[in-house]
């Protein structure tokens, strides 16, 4: 069906000292094929009614809490009421509002994670096909061009067989322990109640795991995960993964919240056998790095070393290419399953 209007946008979260929020409205609002138009932009009612002032928002679609924004939507005529509404909240929120908006018939675009537990997600998940309307989870770092790119080489087999993925994903900014000074980002992730079980692995991993897939196509059947904790916090904010994929690829993923001198980079690698020339082997690899301080970097080399071609201020440990011998299977692998 082609509509003859724009869509129309609703947020839950989202609102003064927020962070997530502004990025899925500029996104949103890109293409001009959209319009922003009601919300509930926060858990505070004066705040979010002070939010959506500054975001020029009607008052009669102004709402104090999610609740009320559900009930007031559903009752308008398709074509007045949200196309869409787009979910911004902390993770533990997610599952409540999405099934709110779902169970009323209203399409939702909903920040990664999921939800606050695999249990919630199964939930969500058969909600979501009884009711017919649209879920979508979003992981923004796709929308990149060149890792739009790399999935193209990847998927068209110029690389061969991939052999291994390293993907990293460092940040600077929780080095020191801001949620005691009341930073909102810092508060709520650092706080099991609020994130869930993991800081580092589920804020930034997730990122790890979708690119890897995203661009490869290959799923995760093994990991065996080293996490930490730095200056004491309940959750871990640093972790290491050594990961297998179902065609036998190996590789690993980093990331790390108190990471000095790096606010925030994102960075995936893979290496794989193409046959250049016809009778002998070459090992190839591409890579994609998306540093803050320095341009976006794209390289796909033959036989050479990378490092050289990468910007000196680019906030990047080792990359290293795949040597040519027999993977040999560790016995002492287990797969890990989500709690």
């Amino acid at each position: 069906m082609v509509l003859d209007r724009k869509l129309k946008m609703g947020m839950v979260g989202g609102g003064r000292d927020a962070f997530i929020g502004a990025v899925h409205r500029s996104a949103a609002l890109m293409d001009g094929k959209v319009e922003f138009i009601a919300g509930a932009l926060s858990s505070d009612p004066e705040k979010a009614k002070a939010s959506a002032r500054d975001l020029l928002i009607s008052e009669e679609r102004t709402y104090g809490t999610w609740q009320e924004m559900v009930n007031q939507e559903s009752k308008l005529l398709e074509g007045e009421r949200i196309d869409f509404v787009s979910i911004v909240t902390p993770n533990f929120m997610h599952f409540p509002i999405a099934k709110g908006f779902t169970e009323a018939g209203i399409n939702v675009i909903c920040d990664k994670p999921m939800t606050y537990t695999l249990q919630e997600a199964k939930d969500l998940v058969n909600i979501v096909n009884k009711s017919g309307v649209i879920f979508a989870l979003t992981h923004n770092y796709t929308g990149y061009p060149m890792v739009k790119q790399a999935r193209d080489m990847v998927r068209n087999g110029e690389l061969g067989d991939i052999l291994k993925i390293v993907v990293e994903y460092p940040q600077g900014w929780l080095m020191t322990a801001l949620e005691e000074e009341g930073q909102k980002q810092a508060s709520w992730r650092t706080d099991p109640k609020r994130a869930g079980i993991s800081n580092c692995i589920g804020d930034i991993g997730s990122h790890c795991e979708n690119m890897a897939h995203y661009i490869t196509g290959l799923e995760i059947t093994e990991m065996c995960a080293d996490l930490k904790s730095i200056l004491n916090r309940p959750l871990d904010n640093d972790g290491n993964i050594l990961l297998h994929f179902e065609n036998d690829a190996f590789g690993s993923t980093a990331t790390k919240v108190p990471w000095s001198g790096i606010r925030k980079s994102r960075t995936i690698c893979g290496s794989g056998l193409t046959k250049d020339p016809p009778n002998s082997t070459a090992e190839e690899m591409v890579i994609c790095a998306m540093p803050l301080n320095g341009p976006p970097v794209f390289r796909r080399d033959i036989r050479k070393p990378i490092l050289k071609h990468l910007p000196i201020s680019m906030p990047m440990r080792l990359i290293q290419f795949v040597p040519k011998f027999p993977v040999r299977n560790l016995p002492s692998w287990n797969v890990i399953s989500p709690r």
